[in-house]
């Protein structure tokens, strides 16, 4: 079972370990920004650029890009 966090993770400028990014074959309509998913249609890594919760915009991370399109 998951652990429901309602407010912002403090890591104290420690790390996460075996951390794994959402896989998606499209980009989600709606987000959060700084939301991170891997869209395996395109093969790249996006970032979420805007703030509202509808009509999200994912745009590509210039970290990381598959040969899998």
């Amino acid at each position: 079972m998951a652990i429901q966090f309602v407010n912002n993770l403090q890591l104290n400028q420690n790390y996460l370990q075996s951390a794994a990014i959402e896989n998606l074959g499209a980009d989600p309509g709606s987000g959060v920004l700084g939301q991170l998913i891997f869209n395996t249609g395109s093969g790249e890594l996006k970032v979420c650029t805007t703030a509202g919760s509808t009509n999200a915009i994912y745009s590509a991370c210039l970290l990381y890009t598959s040969d899998a399109a």
